[in-house]
């Protein structure tokens, strides 16, 4: 129990002492009297501000002091101002609902800059669109109507509205921005050549040949799976090795009386392995692969032999003035 306080030098305090001190005791005053300064030396009499001040325990024996007060409410107790009645307790409870404050006052932030960010995405999508009508109107007034009588022809299917005129021009920029541009005369030239200049149809035009591509690509064995014969031993090691080709292109090195590997380079051929090589890439597998080849090499031939004759359609008209 304590006997007696004494306070020197602090707040409202110049020297004072409680003496006479019992099991209870009632201390009262006005506001700023100094009972939450006597209150806060109980809790913390180690402070540095209190080191004019002391206290006298019963038979010198100090007791654990518990002080409860508006420090210890602030400390302590942190009402979330949400929901009343709603606390939570203890130190770190209070640096979490602190934290939680100022994560809210980040996301206040957040959606005020959101507001503005928008407000300015708005703002220049305004700017953009205004952009885009002042340049579709110069592309019309300077490319389609100044010119709308010289190339008539070649702006048809593009002359029902600004918006379609202007995608078509900003298409063929982007097709054709590497090239070097042509000036006006070289285009009015070209424009007559192709729309304006007689008609001319081919008399002799040559034969087209009978050849059908789509018939060779049709042909079942480019849907078919070439595999060997899975029945043999020696099967499962060739689909690990899973190139089929190499193990067969291998085997045309092996001479009937030849006992070397021709992988390896050593004396490992059995006439065993030999048989069951011979067995895996059986009469199915060859007739399947040499159908491949034979088609493949005839799509080969009939492509080259088309555009053979394409070519030299071509040729025979390049120095023809009224083809177009």
């Amino acid at each position: 129990m304590i006997n007696s306080i004494k306070l020197e030098n602090i707040a409202t305090y110049a020297s004072v002492e409680f003496s006479g001190l019992q099991r209870q005791n009632f201390i009262y005053g006005s506001n700023g009297s100094g009972k939450t300064t006597l209150s806060n030396y109980l809790a913390d009499s180690t402070n540095l501000a209190y080191s004019d001040c002391s206290t006298i325990w019963e038979n010198d024996t100090p007791l654990e002091i518990l002080v409860y007060n508006k420090n210890f409410r602030q400390k302590h107790f942190n009402s979330t101002g949400k929901i009343p009645g709603i606390f939570t307790i203890g130190e770190k409870s209070q640096e979490i609902a602190e934290q939680i404050e100022a994560k809210n006052k980040e996301l206040e932030s957040l959606k005020t800059n959101i507001t503005t960010y928008k407000s300015t995405q708005g703002t220049k999508q305004d700017e953009i669109d205004n952009l885009y009508i002042k340049f579709k109107d110069n592309v019309w007034d300077r490319l389609y109507k100044k010119h709308e009588k010289a190339f008539k022809e070649a702006f048809k299917g593009v002359m029902s509205n600004k918006d379609n005129f202007v995608n078509k021009v900003l298409s063929e920029y982007e097709t054709h921005k590497n090239e070097t541009a042509l000036d006006y005369e070289n285009l009015k030239k070209l424009s007559d050549k192709i729309y304006n200049s007689p008609n001319e149809k081919f008399s002799n035009l040559p034969a087209f040949p009978s050849i059908n591509l789509e018939e060779v690509m049709q042909n079942p064995i480019y849907s078919k799976k070439i595999i060997g014969n899975n029945d043999v031993d020696i099967a499962p090691l060739i689909n690990r090795l899973n190139n089929s080709d190499w193990v067969n292109v291998g085997r045309s090195f092996l001479g009937t009386n030849d006992k070397i590997c021709p992988f390896c380079q050593q004396e490992t051929i059995s006439d065993k392995f030999i048989k069951e090589l011979a067995s895996f890439f059986d009469e199915t597998y060859t007739k399947d692969l040499n159908t491949l080849k034979e088609t493949s090499d005839l799509y080969k031939i009939n492509s080259k032999n088309l555009l053979d004759f394409l070519d030299e359609i071509e040729k025979s008209q390049t120095s023809n003035n009224n083809t177009n």
